[in-house]
């Protein structure tokens, strides 16, 4: 067998190595169908031309003309695009009308190959298929808003998280778009008033290379209303302004759709979390307080992530039992309310313990948090006095009439 798991592949364990089959294509692929004909396809081109192919997996067919592979980069394609197209327009604005539609990759398009016989000839190699994953993730799959509902003045936020494994899948740095690599280009949107359809305003900060993309954009200024958020790349950074006039070029995101906010007379929340402590190499504990609170609010879902400092909240998480990184998600199930007098929650699992208390003058909440530190973890911290793990919490409540998310990462001292 050439395949497990969602993935084809060539197995050298054995002599002679077991090579790959239509059998394997089809068992990970399906058993796609001719379009006119309805019959069931059963050959090396036209499974290429008709199967369900996952466009993200960095090994799969790509248009080159040649019978073998070139070299060891052959999954690039001729072009060097690794198959793949991107749907762009010289005008910000012109990309709404693809983002709002309904096709999931936004105007996106990918390659096949042809054939030996095409006019630009492209084979039909069962090779492309040696490490093929149909499991594998796209660069950007999908993003949230941290807050959906605001004061005028606040920031409206977006956090799009970046996949940055390379080996089964493809990152941002491997796609070239119109020759500048994906993570080159800078995560940008625009926000558009429903009511009137007016641009109020457009922004592109960072590049998708720092690993997480994330855009802040003040609402200064702002109308009660509701909002529309449209995200995008662009080949120039653009300073926040209610239009750009400017030379660019400006590409949708496969799978990123708008989402919409508003902006009405609803109280400030923030959560911060100040710091961290190692009780013990068993136990951390942590405080966070947030703000704007109204008696009888609800704390909906905790969320902890005990991760190796060099790793990024939102990074894929590697089993390795040198860290045995610890991540839970606890559904409160509104059992914790807020109130004018301290509330302890223990989790079902005895995982989590949370004291909570409520200041009325202040309106602020304030929360005490206990997990336990993770075997694997405990032994790392035990044999390199210098590691600090990093804690990342993410706080889910409800409050007058909305809910919000925040989130925030901070690293763990040692006693």
């Amino acid at each position: 067998m050439a395949h497990s798991g969602g993935k084809i592949y060539v197995d050298t364990s054995v002599t002679p190595n077991i090579g790959i089959s239509i059998a394997d294509i089809k068992a990970v692929l399906g058993s796609p169908r001719h379009p006119v004909t309805g019959k069931e396809i059963n050959d090396i081109g036209g499974l290429i031309t008709y199967g369900d192919i996952n466009i993200w997996a960095k090994y799969k067919p790509v248009r080159i003309n040649s019978m073998k592979h070139p070299n060891a980069n052959w999954w690039k394609a001729d072009d060097g695009n690794c198959g793949l197209q991107a749907y762009g327009a010289h005008n910000y604005a012109n990309l709404a009308s693809v983002i709002d539609g309904s096709d999931d990759l936004k105007g996106w398009i990918y390659y096949r190959p042809l054939g030996a016989s095409a006019f630009t000839p492209s084979w039909f190699r069962f090779l492309d298929f040696d490490g093929y994953n149909h499991q594998a993730g796209g660069p950007v799959v999908d993003y949230s808003l941290e807050r959906d509902r605001l004061s005028p003045g606040e920031d409206i936020s977006l956090v799009i998280p970046v996949n940055q494994d390379g080996t089964d899948s493809l990152t941002p740095s491997d796609i070239m778009i119109d020759g500048t690599a994906m993570s080159a280009l800078y995560l940008g949107a625009f926000v558009k008033l429903q009511s009137s359809g007016t641009i109020k305003a457009v922004k592109a900060a960072a590049t998708l290379a720092a690993g997480s993309g994330r855009l802040t954009i003040s609402t200064t200024g702002w109308a009660y209303g509701t909002y529309k958020i449209y995200p995008f790349l662009s080949t120039v950074p653009i300073a926040q302004t209610s239009q750009f006039t400017g030379e660019g070029e400006f590409y949708t995101i496969p799978f990123i759709s708008a989402q919409e906010f508003e902006i009405g007379n609803y109280s400030s929340h923030s959560l911060i979390l100040p710091g961290a402590t190692l009780l013990s190499t068993r136990k951390i504990e942590f405080p966070f307080t947030f703000s704007g609170a109204t008696v009888g609010a609800t704390l909906q879902m905790l969320t902890v992530k005990l991760r190796d400092p060099a790793k990024a909240y939102n990074d894929t998480i590697i089993r390795d039992p040198e860290y045995d990184y610890f991540e839970r998600a606890w559904t409160l199930s509104n059992t914790v309310t807020v109130s004018t007098t301290q509330a302890i929650y223990t989790s079902s699992d005895g995982l989590l313990k949370l004291t909570v208390s409520f200041n009325t003058s202040t309106l602020i909440v304030s929360c005490s948090g206990e997990i336990p530190v993770t075997d694997g973890m405990a032994a790392k911290i035990a044999a390199d006095p210098t590691y600090r793990p990093a804690l990342w919490v993410s706080f889910k409540y409800s409050a007058d009439g909305g809910t919000y998310t925040e989130s925030t990462q901070v690293a763990v001292p040692q006693s």
